[in-house]
């Protein structure tokens, strides 16, 4: 009864906390950070597929040329450490890859540090800024866009069933901040448009 008991505390607790971070999507900036993960996180995944294959392919060349001879590439996991380590710091077996494959070494070398060292892995810093003007320049507040309107007030704080019950809308309709007013700009424009043509 008592593990029960502490389950059920344990999830009204993250019930809670959950809802208390979605609360922080009222402020501005978080509203906006979280904006920028969720648009940063699919690029980066996709991007995190093609980094896999450039570093698997660089692991089996390591493992292919230099297994027989050092024990730094003997096995495959010992590989992969050796090279994802080698992103932060250089290979610590320089001079003894160089004496066993002098025609490998260098180019090997050269590839590892410009592709992987000094291009693949500041794309990922890339990927989080572009994500971040993408936001601040689609989801800028403008001056009037301060405070909630009611809709939004009531997306947020209903259930999305509840919501299209009194408001007629779906769910998540209103998180973008200004799309109230500017349906009704549009309603009010095409109605002027439409007694024009007449």
């Amino acid at each position: 009864e008592k593990e029960v008991v502490a389950i059920l505390d344990a999830t009204f607790i993250l019930v809670c906390c959950i809802r208390l971070a979605s609360f922080g999507r009222i402020n501005p900036s978080v509203y906006r950070y979280v904006k920028v993960v969720s648009r940063s996180t699919y690029a980066i995944i996709i991007y995190c597929l093609m980094f896999g294959m450039v570093m698997c392919g660089v692991m089996a060349l390591a493992h292919a040329v230099w297994s027989p001879y050092l024990e730094t590439f003997s096995t495959y996991t010992m590989t992969i450490s050796a090279v994802v380590l080698s992103i932060y710091h250089p290979f610590t077996e320089v001079m003894e890859m160089y004496n066993l494959s002098p025609a490998w070494t260098l180019p090997f070398l050269v590839y590892v540090v410009i592709c992987i060292g000094m291009f693949m892995v500041h794309v990922f810093l890339a990927i989080i800024i572009h994500a971040y003007w993408e936001v601040e320049l689609l989801e800028r507040e403008g001056k009037h866009d301060k405070s909630w309107s009611v809709d939004q007030w009531l997306d947020w704080a209903l259930w999305g069933f509840v919501y299209t019950k009194i408001t007629g809308r779906k769910p998540g309709s209103s998180r973008m901040r200004g799309q109230v007013s500017a349906e009704e700009d549009s309603d009010s424009d095409s109605s002027s448009d439409s007694d024009e043509e007449r």
